[in-house]
C-alpha cells in the first residue's frame, strides 16, 4: 500500500494510461546509415575474409615499425593587393580558413606611398594579423611578381626605400612554422584587389561590390607603427649604392642616421621615388647608381648624343642633361681614356708646353680662318669628297659643310650663309693659297663686302695654323664615331 507523497501521485495519474518505454541508442543506428552510404565488397566466403584480415594486421604493424612524426595541417590563405591612385592609397587583405572562411579588411594609407610600398604594406599587415592569431602555416597568394620573387630571393631589392618593407616581411616570415608563397592572376585575386581599390578613392561598380565593406585607417607606416627593430642587410640592395643612406633618411627621418648623411641630405629631395639633387641654379637633377651612370656616360661618350668628348666635357654634358652622381668627373675622365676609339685615333701630345700667345683678334668673329679638307676616301652616300670649314680666332667657333666641288661659287655660298647671315661681315678672312679662294670672285666678294681676303704662304703655313687645328680636330671625331659606316659622315657633320 502506498503511502505520502508517491501515493498521492501514483492516484492522481491511474486515470491516465500511462506506459513506461526505454530509450533507444542512436549509436547504432548511426553506424548503420554509414554502412548504407558507404557499402563495401560482399565476403563470399571465409578464407577471404581471413585475407583481408591477415592483410589489415600487417598495415598495422608496418605503422607501428614506423609511425608518423608529423601531422601535415591545411594552411591558412593569405591574399593580399595594394592600389595607388593619385588622392590616396589602399590596402586590401583577405584571410581565409582552413574551412575556407574568408574575412576581408581593406585599409586606407594616409601617407606618401607608391604602389609597391602599397602591396607590401597588405602583406605586412596580413601577416602581422596571422601571428597575433597564432596561426602557424601560411600560403601566401598575390598578383605581384615583385613583391613574391624579392622574398623568394630571386629578385634583388634595387630599391633602397623598400629593402626595409622586405626585411619586414622576411621578419615575420620567420614566425611562421610554414610559410608559401604562389603568384596568382589579378583575376584570381579579385577579392583584395577590389579591397585595395576602395580603400584607395576608385568608384567600383555597382554590381562588383555586393557587401559593405569596412574601411580602416594607417597613419603610418608598418615599418614604424610596429616598432619593428630592422636592419637592412647590404646583400639586399645593389651594392655599393650612395644613394641608400639618403633616400633611407629622407623617408624616415626618425630612424637614427649619421650627422654626415643629414647633412648631406640637405641638397637632396625625394620625387616620385626617385633622389633628385638641387643645384646651384636651381635644376634638379636625378642620382644614378652604379649601373645606370655607366649607360648614361656610353650614351653621352658613344652612343646617341656622343662624339667621344673628353671627360671634363662629358662630365659638363651630363649635368646638363639632368643627371648626377657623387664622382662624376672622376668616372668620366676614366671613361674616356678606356675607349678603344679614342686612343686609336687621338692625337699625340709631342710639342713641350710653352707660354700662352696674346689673341690677335680682341672681339668675337671679327676674324676667321678657313680651308678645304679633302679629298676624302671614300665618298659619302650623297658623293660629298670635300669639306669646308671655318674658324672664328676669338671663340674657336667651327663652322663646317660637305661640299662635292671646290668651286669658288660654293665657297662663296659657304661665306654669305654660314658666316656673313649668321655672324656678321667679318674683318677678315685668313685662307691658303688654293685656286679656289684667289679666284677673282673671290676678290670681287671680299670688295663687295669690305673685308680683308689674307692667304698664307706654302713656306709660312703656321699662319693659317687655326684652320688646320681645326681640321685635325674634325676629322679625328669623324674617324671615331663612322668606323662601322664610313659613308654616313656627311650626316653626322
Amino acid at each position: 500500500m502506498l503511502r505520502g507523497r508517491i501515493g498521492k501521485w501514483t492516484l492522481a495519474l491511474t486515470e491516465f494510461t500511462l506506459r513506461y518505454v526505454p530509450q533507444k541508442a542512436v549509436k547504432g543506428q548511426a553506424v548503420a546509415d554509414f554502412l548504407a552510404d558507404h557499402p563495401g565488397e560482399e565476403i563470399e566466403n571465409m578464407d577471404s575474409l581471413d585475407i583481408a584480415n591477415a592483410n589489415l594486421l600487417t598495415r598495422v604493424h608496418v605503422c607501428l615499425n614506423n609511425p608518423i612524426y608529423s601531422i601535415h595541417l591545411t594552411p591558412w590563405k593569405l591574399y593580399f593587393d595594394g592600389s595607388k591612385t593619385d588622392k590616396a592609397s589602399g590596402a586590401g587583405v583577405v584571410l581565409e580558413e582552413p574551412l575556407g572562411v574568408r574575412h576581408c579588411y581593406s585599409f586606407q594609407l594616409d601617407f606618401q606611398c607608391t604602389n609597391n610600398r602599397a602591396e607590401y604594406e597588405a602583406l605586412i599587415i596580413g601577416l602581422e594579423m596571422l601571428v597575433e592569431l597564432g596561426v602557424q602555416s601560411v600560403e601566401i597568394l598575390g598578383d605581384s611578381m615583385l613583391v613574391l620573387k624579392q622574398i623568394a630571393g630571386e629578385y634583388k631589392c634595387l630599391n633602397p626605400s623598400l629593402a626595409v618593407y622586405l626585411v619586414a616581411a622576411r621578419n615575420l616570415l620567420t614566425e611562421f612554422r610554414e610559410a608559401t608563397w604562389e603568384h596568382i592572376p589579378r583575376e584570381e585575386n579579385f577579392a583584395a584587389n577590389e579591397l585595395a581599390q576602395v580603400a584607395s578613392g576608385i568608384q567600383m561598380p555597382e554590381d562588383c561590390v555586393q557587401r559593405i565593406i569596412k574601411i580602416g585607417r594607417k597613419s603610418l607606416p608598418s615599418v614604424l607603427t610596429r616598432g619593428m627593430e630592422i636592419e637592412v642587410n647590404s646583400a639586399l640592395i645593389a651594392k655599393d649604392d650612395w644613394r641608400e643612406p639618403i633616400m633611407a633618411y629622407l623617408q624616415y627621418p626618425t630612424l637614427p642616421s649619421e650627422k654626415r648623411v643629414r647633412i648631406m641630405a640637405t641638397n637632396y629631395l625625394m620625387w616620385n621615388e626617385d633622389l633628385v639633387r638641387k643645384s646651384k641654379d636651381e635644376v634638379l637633377l636625378r642620382c644614378l647608381g652604379k649601373t645606370e651612370n655607366m649607360k648614361v656616360m656610353g650614351e653621352t661618350h658613344e652612343g646617341i648624343c656622343g662624339a667621344h668628348q673628353g671627360g671634363r666635357k662629358m662630365c659638363w654634358l651630363i649635368r646638363r642633361y639632368g643627371y648626377f652622381w657623387l664622382t662624376m668627373l672622376k668616372d668620366c675622365i676614366n671613361y674616356s681614356k678606356g675607349c678603344e676609339a679614342c686612343q686609336r685615333h687621338g692625337p699625340i701630345q709631342q710639342a713641350p708646353s710653352v707660354p700662352m700667345n696674346p689673341v690677335a683678334k680682341p672681339w668675337p668673329f671679327r676674324g676667321w680662318a678657313m680651308d678645304l679638307i679633302g679629298k676624302i676616301y671614300p665618298a659619302s652616300s650623297q658623293q660629298h669628297c670635300f669639306i669646308i670649314v671655318a674658324t672664328d680666332y676669338f671663340t674657336k667657333w667651327v663652322e663646317a659643310k660637305p661640299i662635292k666641288t671646290t668651286t669658288s661659287q660654293e665657297i662663296i655660298t659657304f661665306i654669305e650663309e654660314q658666316i656673313i647671315q649668321r655672324f656678321g661681315i667679318p674683318e677678315s678672312i685668313t685662307t691658303d693659297r688654293g685656286s679656289s679662294f684667289i679666284s677673282r670672285d673671290m676678290l670681287d666678294m671680299a670688295e663687295a663686302f669690305k673685308f680683308k681676303l689674307l692667304q698664307s704662304t706654302p713656306y709660312y703655313a703656321q699662319a693659317n695654323g687655326q684652320a688646320e687645328s681645326s681640321n685635325k680636330v674634325i676629322i679625328n671625331i669623324i674617324r671615331k664615331m663612322l668606323e662601322k659606316n664610313p659613308k654616313q659622315w656627311h650626316e653626322k657633320l
